[in-house]
C-alpha cells in the first residue's frame, strides 16, 4: 500500500470511529440525561456521559497530534517519509490512541467521591487540551521553519518553480489554519 494510500485510508479511520462513537452513544446519552433530567446526578447515565465526552475528546485531540506529527515527517524528513511512517506503525498509532482514550475515560466510571472530580477534569483538562495543544504548536512551528528555510534555498527559482513554492506555502498555511480550526471545535 502506497504512502498516498495510507494517508487517505488509515489517518481518517480514527476521526470516522470517533465521529461514529459521538452519533452511535454520546446523543443519545445527552437525550436520556435531558429527558429525564438526570444532569449532575450520581447516576450509570450521568457516569456513562462522563466516560463518553472524555473517550471521545481525548480520541480526537490524540488523533489531530498524530496527524500533525505525520505532517511534521512529511515536511522535514520527506525522503525517509516511507520508512518511518509504514502501515504497521499507523495501525499502532491508531490502537494506542483508542487504548490509551478509553483507558482515560475510565476514570469517569470508578471514580465515585465528589473531591477527586476535580482532580479527574483538572486532569482531563491537561491531557486533552493543554498537551496537544503544544505538540500541534511546536509541530507546525517546526513545518513552517521548514518552508520559510526552503523559501529561502530556492528563492532564485525561475517563475514557474517559484510559482509552485506559492501553492505549497499556500497548502501549508491553509494546514496550519485548519489543524488548529479542528483542535478548537472540539
Amino acid at each position: 500500500m502506497s504512502n498516498t494510500l495510507k494517508s487517505i485510508i488509515v489517518k481518517p479511520i480514527f476521526l470516522r470511529m470517533k465521529d461514529a462513537l459521538v452519533g452511535l452513544l454520546v446523543y443519545p446519552t445527552y437525550i436520556i440525561l435531558t429527558a429525564k433530567n438526570l444532569w449532575f446526578g450520581r447516576n450509570v447515565v450521568y457516569r456513562m456521559e462522563n466516560f463518553l465526552w472524555i473517550q471521545s475528546l481525548a480520541t480526537s485531540t490524540f488523533t489531530l497530534c498524530a496527524i500533525s506529527v505525520d505532517r511534521l515527517i512529511a515536511v522535514t524528513l520527506a525522503i525517509r517519509y516511507g520508512s518511518i511512517v509504514t502501515k504497521g506503525r499507523c495501525w499502532y498509532v491508531v490502537f494506542s490512541i483508542w487504548i490509551s482514550s478509553i483507558l482515560f475515560a475510565c476514570s469517569a466510571i470508578f471514580d465515585h467521591s465528589i473531591d477527586n472530580q476535580s482532580i479527574l477534569w483538572i486532569t482531563c483538562l491537561g491531557l486533552t487540551f493543554v498537551l496537544p495543544f503544544a505538540i500541534i504548536t511546536y509541530c507546525y512551528a517546526l513545518i513552517f521553519r521548514a518552508a520559510n528555510e526552503q523559501k529561502k534555498k530556492v528563492s532564485h527559482l525561475n517563475p514557474a518553480e517559484a510559482t509552485e513554492m506559492l501553492k505549497n506555502k499556500k497548502a501549508a498555511w491553509t494546514a496550519g489554519i485548519n489543524s488548529p480550526s479542528e483542535y478548537f471545535e472540539y
